[in-house]
């Protein structure tokens, strides 16, 4: 297979689709071909970025750790420059680290611009040292703080500071959205107001409206054919693809990891519906939409 200085994004998925038919192709060769394609593209254009969205309660740390444990890639996990809910700007914490928070804190009337500006920056030397190393990052959006907190915004908010600087390759998983808000009630996680099922269903269809139905994934498909979506998102994100992942993806430590633990991924039944909920479900209107533009049941 021969690299050249025309290679694009579609040039590079199509490497992943060439490798689906030749199984003489170690993972080991399809990462470097990556890697060579990666280095072409940028040298003509802007570098790759890959970027994994999804709502809380969704089933995307799951998902996340299957892909972090894909050979050669690197997740950085719930990544959003401008969230301010962990930011107790009355009582700033030790942050030595974190540039960012240290940036809010001074409180600087341009602070905004700044931050994206620091942002965008900081994810360049990482991507660039990624790839020059033969790895592929990808950031795990928190689209929680875009679209269900106090602070939504209702954009993919990294990915329109980064796109100017990256081309970018993004995918979206998603939940049914009875199971995702059981959930997040569970947890305490309701961050907006009325916190209510038609109020989380009308936020969730302006999430999904920011992704063409090809770059979303059902969290059931993937517990139902882990190899197999995994395998799809790969090819999705031009990443090398192994089924080893299902005997290490439980290694991973990432952020926000409060859903189910353990080595097996498998469906999970459903919690049980009170009354109440079945009406607020059967009078929700951003509910049926919803579900109609996912196709559920």
């Amino acid at each position: 297979m021969k690299i050249n200085s025309a290679f694009n994004l579609k040039n590079i998925s199509q490497i992943l689709s060439d490798y689906e038919a030749h199984d003489s192709l170690s993972f080991e060769m399809l990462n470097d071909l990556i890697t060579k394609a990666e280095l072409e593209v940028k040298a003509v254009g802007k570098p790759v970025i890959r970027e994994m969205h999804h709502l809380a309660c969704t089933g995307g740390t799951l998902i996340s750790k299957c892909i972090n444990a894909l050979p050669n890639t690197y997740i950085l996990s719930e990544v959003h420059p401008l969230a301010e809910r962990h930011v107790n700007l009355n009582k700033p914490d030790f942050r030595p680290t974190d540039i960012i928070s240290l940036i809010k804190y001074t409180q600087v009337p341009f602070h905004e611009d700044l931050i994206k500006k620091v942002f965008e920056s900081q994810i360049k030397l990482v991507n660039e040292e990624v790839q020059n190393n033969g790895g592929h990052l990808v950031l795990r959006v928190h689209s929680h703080t875009d679209f269900n907190s106090e602070e939504s915004r209702y954009s993919l908010t990294t990915t329109e500071i980064l796109r100017d600087s990256f081309d970018i390759l993004k995918l979206a998983t998603v939940r049914h959205p009875v199971d995702s808000y059981l959930s997040l009630e569970a947890n305490g996680w309701l961050h907006f107001s009325p916190a209510t099922f038609e109020e989380y269903c009308r936020r969730y269809l302006l999430f999904i409206a920011e992704f063409k139905s090809s770059e979303l994934i059902k969290y059931e498909d993937f517990v139902d054919d882990p190899v197999s979506i995994t395998r799809s998102i790969a090819q999705r994100l031009c990443l090398p693809f192994d089924e080893s992942f299902l005997s290490t993806f439980h290694l991973s430590k990432l952020t926000g990891d409060s859903g189910r633990s353990g080595y097996t991924i498998e469906p999970r039944p459903r919690k049980t519906l009170q009354d109440s909920f079945l009406k607020e479900i059967e009078e929700s209107v951003s509910y049926h939409e919803l579900v109609a533009k996912l196709a559920y049941n």
